[in-house]
């Protein structure tokens, strides 16, 4: 596509919707990170297995369950209703609240009545939208639960029982923060009935591995290669920097420079991973970091600041800088 013609399809109202830019509302790229997980919660969930994800802020989780409420339909085709709840978006001081808060997500229209009442209404729901599958199960995508107290897992369970009861599965997908996540599910396991909680929702893992320069590479290439507006023919890269793009210019060509852009200001981090060939120290980037960075080099950088298609060092630094919080505006 000429500069001319990717010239036609811009406009700033229009820019502003660009994946790039609208990445949290926006389908999430597809990287190895993303497979990666992607594919063990899918052996989870076929075994009806509830699991729990617990990464650092900023190591996209939300992105990720984005990923599982868009994918999993087209690959289930049906076989059980997917419902999401965010937990920190709650203000339930008590238990009625918490149901109530609960109802509400599940857009139920009735949302008042006593807490017993309130209770049955939420697996009535649950009992409705699973016998409407062929699996009859409902997988429910449970995000910021850190912010949940171990009697709302206990909550849960009870309601997990009593669907049990009728034949209907509920599969909990559980995603928090760290170290609350982690720290919380510990407190359980220790305390009595509270450890039945945490050993049913919080025995398995699926982690979020971050990105290694191997996956930043993949980024940066699916955006060099990705087509925005849909049907244009014109790529995420293109869209911003047509006649660099001409001349040559991809963000994969950089990831040396951006990988040492956020190595000076010290945001490649040591992670241990645990897999079949044991445990050993990797170096990961935040997925946070990443999609800070490049929306700012799309908006800050003009296709006259780069030179025969490629892009000065400095750019790259202000990039990471700005990603960081250590770039004035």
């Amino acid at each position: 596509m000429s500069e001319k013609n990717v010239d036609s399809l811009r406009s700033r109202l229009q820019t502003g919707t660009h994946p790039l830019l609208a990445h949290d509302t926006n389908s999430p790229l597809w990287t190895p990170p993303i497979i990666h997980a992607y594919a063990a919660c899918k052996l989870c969930i076929l075994q009806r297995r509830s699991f729990y994800i617990s990464e650092d802020r900023g190591e996209g989780k939300t992105s990720f369950l984005r990923a599982l409420r868009e994918q999993l339909p087209t690959d289930f085709e049906g076989s059980f209703a997917i419902l999401f709840y965010a937990a920190a978006n709650r203000h339930a001081n008590s238990i009625r609240e918490y149901f109530i808060e609960f109802l509400r997500s599940i857009d139920h229209p009735t949302l008042t009545g006593e807490t017993a009442k309130l209770k049955a209404r939420v697996s009535d729901k649950l009992e409705v939208l699973a016998s409407m599958t062929l699996w009859r199960m409902v997988v429910l995508l449970l995000d910021e639960a850190q912010a949940f107290l171990p009697e709302d897992f206990g909550f849960l369970k009870d309601i997990q029982n009593e669907l049990e009861r009728k034949g209907i599965s509920l599969t909990v997908v559980t995603c928090g923060e760290e170290p609350g996540m982690r720290n919380m599910l510990t407190t359980m396991l220790e305390n009595g009935p509270a450890g039945a909680c945490a050993d049913r929702f919080g025995l398995h893992r699926v982690r979020l591995r971050g990105y290694d320069k191997k996956s930043l590479r993949a980024v940066l290439r699916a955006v060099d290669s990705k087509i925005w507006p849909p049907g244009s023919g014109c790529t995420w890269t293109q869209y911003f920097f047509p006649k660099a793009f001409l001349n040559g210019f991809r963000f994969e060509n950089h990831v040396n420079d951006l990988w040492a852009a956020f190595t000076e200001f010290g945001q490649i981090r040591i992670k241990e991973i645990v897999d079949e060939n044991g445990r050993r120290p990797e170096e990961y980037l935040l997925s946070r970091r990443i999609f800070e960075a490049l929306p700012y080099l799309a908006v800050r950088v003009a296709d006259d600041d780069f030179d025969q298609g490629s892009l000065k060092k400095k750019f790259w630094t202000e990039a990471a800088a700005h990603a960081v919080g250590k770039l004035d505006d």
